[in-house]
């Protein structure tokens, strides 16, 4: 009995620590492009990268599964895609958690235009989530996103709202992130990241994409918030992307994601 008391409460603990972290918040990344580069979005052209901005990322279909803090009871899935029609673009993008007592569905799709130097998109999310015994929840943000590509620099700047009605209770409600990009040559990127939330520290970021050969990249990056590493690799085979990546973290395990993403014309 002392045993099955333990069980029951430790059970709690887990879904009520699960709830705090995840419903007061997006979930977090699971793409292996986005936890590498700690989601600069200027680093790469995977179609998720709209997770972060609806202007950023490229035409393709991306699938990723990852396990929070190496947990196998955290494991998240996702699946975005972006489809291009001459200047306009129409972005879809899924994820989910599950645990014994916790799991969330968010969805997201908006549309984007182009025109010339300049990309704008805008889009909706919402999101589900249930906890056993405590029943289920529902929010919804709107994201809208900028892009400037420049020669040889990006420009990134995107927000996000909640809609939901307790949009206050929480620090996360308002959302800003900026993202720039500079190629020094054909084969490096050097990133500069900065996210804003209402009511929290902003989060500083710098990263490095290079290309060790046409079939093989290395992203490495850091965070001040909560102070921590992204390292990934991606084999690169026709239009095809293979990858891998791992983040750090000052206090739990790390963070271990794998992907692969087809890249369209």
């Amino acid at each position: 009995m002392v045993l099955l008391f333990r069980g029951s409460v430790l059970t709690l603990l887990f879904a009520f620590t699960i709830s705090v972290v995840f419903c007061n918040s997006t979930l977090p990344a699971c793409n292996p492009f986005l936890i590498s580069s700690c989601s600069i979005t200027t680093m790469s052209e995977d179609p998720s990268n709209t997770l972060t901005n609806p202007a950023a990322g490229e035409c393709g279909i991306s699938t990723s599964t990852s396990l929070l803090h190496g947990m196998n009871s955290l494991n998240q899935n996702e699946l975005s895609s972006i489809l291009n029609y001459r200047d306009f673009s129409i972005f879809t993008a899924w994820q989910g958690l599950s645990t014994d007592n916790y799991s969330e569905q968010a969805y997201r799709m908006g549309v984007r235009y182009r025109y010339s130097l300049f990309r704008w998109g805008i889009g909706y999310k919402i999101s589900y989530d249930d906890i056993t015994g405590y029943g289920s929840d529902k929010k919804d943000w709107l994201c809208a996103g900028f892009r400037i590509n420049h020669h040889q620099t990006i420009v990134d700047l995107s927000a996000e709202q909640t809609l939901s009605t307790d949009a206050e209770d929480y620090p996360g409600a308002r959302k800003l992130f900026f993202s720039l990009g500079q190629k020094l040559d054909s084969n490096t990127i050097l990133a500069f990241g900065i996210d804003a939330a209402s009511q929290q520290k902003i989060n500083l970021k710098l990263g490095c994409n290079y290309n060790i050969t046409d079939y093989f990249e290395t992203i490495t990056s850091w965070e001040s918030r909560p102070g921590r590493f992204g390292l990934g690799c991606s084999f690169l085979i026709n239009r095809f992307n293979l990858s891998y990546a791992v983040q750090s973290h000052p206090e739990l395990r790390w963070t271990h994601s794998i992907g692969i993403a087809a890249m369209l014309p």
